[in-house]
């Protein structure tokens, strides 16, 4: 069984300190009343049958002692009160800071730290990455109370598999890692243990009256294979991972030379990536949204383009995952999104602005606060501005998306779901959350006309619409034939290819120059709007 799952934090550096003060007290009380004591015994037998009395300040004085020795015991009592509950809260200071709270497995930190005192030229180690195949659909199904359970489920067989020596880590979401030193640690011995992990992982789960098969992909990598020490062993291991999903899921590989050039690229990547962030080469584009029914334009949806120095214009599919691995995304979308407001400032006030939110965005604590520091920094009113938030995001933390969105709409923010469809929201779900508008994801609009599912799809989300009284945005639209269909059905707006693509703000600017009350469809056609800069 793996190593580290429940031990006791490390003993707190002051406990020895507080009981050897308590100790001393104690003695001390205890030597100064056996001093008066010895003094006073005889005194009492000299007075006993005798005429003269016992000296007062002997009594005094042993009285006083007594009273030392009840003071010196209640003190020792409230010491060690205190000091045992200071080492209780650092314990759980220690538990929550190492420790994931659901599977009780060690934390993605931890991970770090073991990772940082791996030796980096010698030594033996491998760590193992393995991520649930099939979790999300847990979740959005059967709710997160399930998705907990099979969470713990996951933990406890990994422990059941591994060696007392292997540490166990749940990193976050539905990924897990064994890190495995010396024996273990040998490239057979590894990748026959991530051999036995893939067919645990594979057993059905009974959960609650369920029974759920989640599967696992495996990416493997190794310190001494390359030379390279544990340097990368993350990452590598991650490219395996994804290596294995690539080849269908439910598998097992380990990284190779073959993945490295996939590595170096993807390491430039990131470098690039930073450096673009800093020198401010990711710039908002605005995707035209449309009326249906008037053909006005009613608002732009902003999207990121980077300007890359050397690879030219570069859409969202490029980067935005990569973004989001590395903790990039959050800089990346803020900026942008203050590039857009402060340049859209100047626009009519009755075109919305409609900002993609992240997911990692929506769940930091301060999500709302810098939202409103942006609002304030460009002066754009916040009636303008819709909060894009996908439907995943808002299910991952329900009560807390509630009170976020509250929050937002206290402050005069719209709030959209974007791509629905696609999270399994219950219509409870939905009437509870206050939001301003319900966005079809492209995906059920692209065969929107061939595929006799999607449109009865599209006509529940529509009728749903009509339902909760919000209006409804189609995504997507790249064909004419769609418009009237869609506008039948009752969506309000749409967005796409058939109307415009995304457009620089010049291009914006140009098309519409100071005549925004023209259509949208002379203004975007408008040659000196197509000027190319962009896709």
């Amino acid at each position: 069984m793996a190593g580290e799952i429940g031990r006791p934090a490390p003993p707190v550096r002051h406990s020895g300190d507080s009981r050897w003060i308590t100790a001393t007290v104690a003695l001390f009380a205890i030597c100064v009343f056996a001093v008066s004591g010895a003094q006073i015994v005889p005194e009492v037998i000299k007075s006993h049958g005798a005429a003269h009395a016992i000296r007062p300040h002997l009594v005094a004085t042993f009285l006083l002692n007594i009273a030392l020795v009840l003071f010196a015991w209640r003190r020792s009592e409230q010491l060690k009160k205190t000091f045992a509950e200071r080492d209780a809260a650092e314990g759980l200071a220690y538990q929550l800071a190492y420790y994931d709270e659901v599977t009780g497995l060690l934390n993605r930190r931890r991970l770090n730290e073991l990772l940082a005192d791996l030796p980096s030229k010698s030594g033996q180690a491998a760590l193992i990455l393995i991520d649930l195949d099939h979790f999300k659909r847990v979740n959005d199904l059967k709710g997160h109370a399930a998705g907990d359970k099979v969470l713990a489920e996951t933990a406890r067989r990994l422990l059941e598999v591994c060696p007392a020596t292997a540490r166990c880590i749940r990193l976050g979401g539905d990924e897990f890692a064994v890190l495995l030193r010396g024996p273990a640690a040998q490239p057979e011995d590894a990748e026959h243990l991530a051999e036995l992990l893939l067919q645990a992982l594979n057993r059905p789960m009974g959960i609650a009256d369920m029974t759920i098969v989640v599967g696992c992909s495996i990416g493997i990598s190794f310190i001494d294979r390359d030379r390279r020490g544990a340097t990368g062993l993350l990452e590598r291991a991650d490219l395996a991972m994804y290596e294995a999903k690539k080849r269908g899921r439910n598998c097992c590989v380990a990284f190779d030379e073959r993945m490295e050039a996939e590595f170096e690229r993807r390491k430039r990547f990131e470098a690039e990536m930073r450096q673009g962030i800093e020198r401010g080469e990711f710039v908002p584009f605005f995707q035209p949204i449309v009326d249906l029914d008037t053909g006005e334009l009613t608002g732009f949806e902003v999207l990121a383009r980077w300007m890359h120095p050397a690879r030219g214009v570069l859409e969202p599919a490029q980067f935005l995952e990569l973004a989001e691995a590395t903790g990039m995304i959050s800089d990346l979308g803020y900026g942008v999104m203050h590039q857009a407001l402060a340049t859209a400032r100047a626009w009519p006030s009755h075109l919305k602005m409609a900002v993609n939110i992240s997911q990692s965005q929506f769940s930091d604590p301060g999500f709302a606060k810098r939202i409103l520091q942006v609002l304030a920094d460009t002066r754009f009113p916040a009636a303008r501005l819709e909060l894009e938030i996908t439907e995943k995001s808002l299910l991952d933390d329900f009560n807390s998306a509630l009170a976020i969105i509250a929050s937002l709409k206290n402050n005069g923010i719209s709030v959209s779901v974007d791509d629905f469809g696609m999270g399994y929201a219950s219509l409870a779900e939905l009437r509870a959350l206050p939001f301003d508008r319900l966005k079809i994801d492209r995906r059920f609009i692209a065969s929107f006309l061939e595929d006799r599912g999607r449109v009865a799809f599209v006509e529940a989300i529509a009728t749903l619409g009509k339902g909760l009284k919000v209006p409804i945005t189609a995504e997507g639209v790249e064909a004419e034939s769609l418009r009237a269909k869609l506008l039948e059905l009752g969506c309000c707006d749409a967005q796409g290819w058939v109307f415009a693509r995304a457009l620089s703000a010049n291009e914006v600017d140009l098309g519409f120059g100071r005549d925004w009350a023209k259509p949208a469809s002379a203004a975007l056609a408008d040659p000196s709007a197509r000027s190319a800069t962009g896709s």
